[in-house]
């Protein structure tokens, strides 16, 4: 299928993208940041240099660092804001739990072609004129005469068969699916 030869050759050359950036650039990065922090630089703006050197490398805070210890963790232990959280949770989880039976198993075979696909007519037609689904089977007991025509009419589904012969009634049943 071209649809998924086409992701794999993007998911594939998408890993080794980040493969060789976080082998490289990721290393350098936390090298700059380090030198950054050493040099007595700002978090958001690299380029300004603190009035204020801290001689205390171990002990020495960011302003992000802050901003989280003050700010983000005094709003997020509020007894409101963590029972707005909690319920936000909930529902969420809730909501999952409602819509995930109505998830259809696997990909459509139409959605992963391009619209001006051969194939599509194909589904289409088979859409149309083949449907089938799984076979059905019928077990007969001992004493079933298959010689005798009424009985073989009472299972039969062709011209001079009985109208409310078995497979008639199976044939009528695929015809209202939503029954």
């Amino acid at each position: 299928m071209p649809a998924i030869y086409s992701f794999s050759i993007y998911a594939g050359t998408a890993l080794l993208i980040d493969f060789l950036l976080q082998v490289t650039c990721l290393v350098a990065l936390i090298v700059l940041d380090a030198k950054r922090e050493n040099n007595d630089r700002y978090d958001v703006a690299c380029c300004l240099k603190s009035k204020h050197p801290s001689l205390d490398l171990e002990n020495r805070e960011d302003i992000c660092v802050k901003m989280f210890k003050t700010l983000f963790t005094k709003f997020l232990f509020n007894d409101i804001v963590r029972g707005i959280v909690l319920l936000l949770f909930v529902g969420a989880f809730c909501t999952s739990c409602v819509f995930v039976p109505k998830i259809d198993i696997g990909l459509e075979e139409e959605l992963g072609m391009p619209e001006d696909s051969y194939l599509l007519k194909y589904f289409d037609f088979l859409d149309k004129y083949l449907s089938v689904g799984p076979p059905v089977y019928f077990v007969v007991r001992d004493g079933f005469d298959f010689s005798d025509p009424n009985e073989q009419n009472i299972i039969c589904q062709s011209i001079g068969c009985n109208v409310d012969s078995v497979l008639a009634q199976v044939f009528w049943a695929s015809e209202a699916p939503d029954v």
